[in-house]
């Protein structure tokens, strides 16, 4: 029986350019930063190690490692239990977003919506693609976890800005300034539309994982997150929802508006509002990670460059 661990290495569906395609190097990973190496357990069949991606720290530890082997970035600050982003699956998202806009764009000013204590899009942007960032949120500990992580790695400190969303209600209005001209938004909006939901949903999984002899906690997501990461009124529909009501009225400051949905569902839930705005261009971006299909909702009301 092929076991929830051993679904991860192999890594499929990314975009062409994702140089994270295929299996980790653990060894490599481990000499790079060396405090992965209490996680990293043999394989059943003796080809290598691996971690438990059911461990919530093995998880870190790993993401740790991929952004100072892969990425030059040191001691990134994430404290439990914030949500742990996959980093393959985000900078997927960023070379999509790459192709969306084009390759020759001289200068790229990104607006990470809920950058969130990791800061995973930001610091991606800003170390492999050399864009401008401005990483917003509007939980104050979270950013002050994305300042700490800056200010350990000052040679990408200067490529981010940080703005504090003081209305959680608000997600454009309040950030954006009258003389922001951004090339384009990323957002990975919150699922759950209720903690009860979240809570039923992993405990659903939890049950699945038990029935196949899986790892599991039945408590902790290996990912964590906080109820506000998790969670939104209406869940990822309600969040773009909002966020579609305020780029009509930020049209002029923002190139390419642009966000993940998880559910094929919120396409067909959003279409009314997309057709009331009348956006100049919308595009649907298909994403596959392994057995994971998710998307990109991008729209732009100018199709000026």
């Amino acid at each position: 029986m092929q076991n929830e661990d051993e679904k991860h290495p192999a890594i499929s569906g990314f975009h062409p350019d994702n140089p994270h395609v295929g299996p980790y190097d653990f060894d490599q990973l481990a000499s790079a930063f060396p405090k992965l190496n209490s996680h990293l357990i043999e394989k059943p069949d003796g080809s290598g190690r691996w971690i438990r991606f059911s461990d919530p720290t093995a998880v870190r530890l790993l993401n740790r490692a991929i952004l100072e082997n892969d990425y030059g970035i040191s001691d990134w600050e994430l404290p439990e239990p914030y949500l742990c982003p996959t980093i393959p699956g985000r900078i997927d998202y960023l070379f999509h977003l790459r192709s969306l806009i084009g390759k020759n764009v001289p200068e790229v000013t990104l607006l990470d919506i809920g950058t969130g204590a990791s800061g995973i899009y930001a610091l991606l942007a800003a170390s492999h693609f050399k864009w401008r960032v401005i990483a917003c949120d509007a939980s104050p500990p979270s950013l002050q976890c994305l300042r700490t992580t800056l200010l350990r790695n000052p040679q990408i400190a200067s490529r981010i800005v940080i703005r504090v969303q003081a209305d959680p209600a608000r997600i454009l209005q309040g950030v954006l300034h009258n003389d922001d001209q951004i090339t384009a938004t990323v957002c990975n909006p919150p699922f759950y539309d209720s903690p009860e939901s979240a809570a039923r949903a992993h405990h659903h999984k939890h049950r699945t994982h038990l029935r196949r002899n899986l790892p599991s906690h039945p408590r902790f997501r290996s990912t964590g997150g906080w109820i506000h990461e998790l969670c939104y009124p209406e869940g990822e529909v309600g969040f773009v929802q909002q966020l579609l009501h305020e780029s009509a009225v930020h049209a002029s400051r923002v190139h390419w508006f642009t966000t993940l949905l998880s559910r094929a569902s919120s396409v067909t839930q959003l279409k009314p509002m997309l057709e009331k705005l009348n956006p100049a261009e919308v595009r649907i971006l298909p994403m596959q990670h392994g057995n994971k299909q998710s998307r990109i909702l991008a729209w732009r009301f100018n199709t000026c460059s």
